[in-house]
């Protein structure tokens, strides 16, 4: 049974797939490498901060804080970039929409597993945490996009 969380994921998705095909690819890079940059920040420092606050805040502090400087700069980058996006462009955002929602998913489902334990009914009835959880499933598209490309 898919849970209320994996349709949370899948709409993530689905929509920064449509966003960032629609943006191109530069606001696409930015957001992604941001958001790369901002849960591996949170993985490191949620520790320290802990000692403050309960761990799961301190982490969704973290993370929160990142994703809205990223979407500030990511809306300051597209009005700063108005150019016409091609096909292919479209296509290589989309892609790069689908790493930004995998690896907001996967925070999403760390930060479930820090705030409710890995055993948690939550994670439990989840059917995507196996992929987010190990990050197999972000292995299993670079993987796809290596067969893609002929790599």
């Amino acid at each position: 049974m898919i849970s209320p969380i994996d349709i949370f994921c899948l709409a993530v998705i689905a929509g920064l797939m449509v966003l960032e095909g629609y943006r191109g690819i530069v606001p696409s890079l930015v957001d992604f490498v941001c958001v790369l940059v901002g849960v591996i920040l949170a993985r490191i420092f949620y520790v320290p901060l802990s000692e403050h606050m309960q761990p799961s805040s301190a982490y969704l502090l973290i993370v929160g804080v990142l994703v809205i400087l990223t979407a500030l700069l990511s809306i300051f980058v597209t009005r700063r970039l108005k150019v016409q996006v091609t096909p292919v462009e479209a296509a290589i955002g989309g892609a790069l929409g689908l790493g930004t929602a995998l690896l907001l998913s996967h925070a999403l489902f760390q930060w479930i597993i820090i705030r409710y334990g890995g055993g948690a009914g939550v994670v439990k009835g989840s059917l995507l945490y196996w992929a987010m959880s190990e990050l197999s499933g972000i292995r299993e598209v670079v993987g796809f996009l290596r067969k893609l490309t002929g790599k």
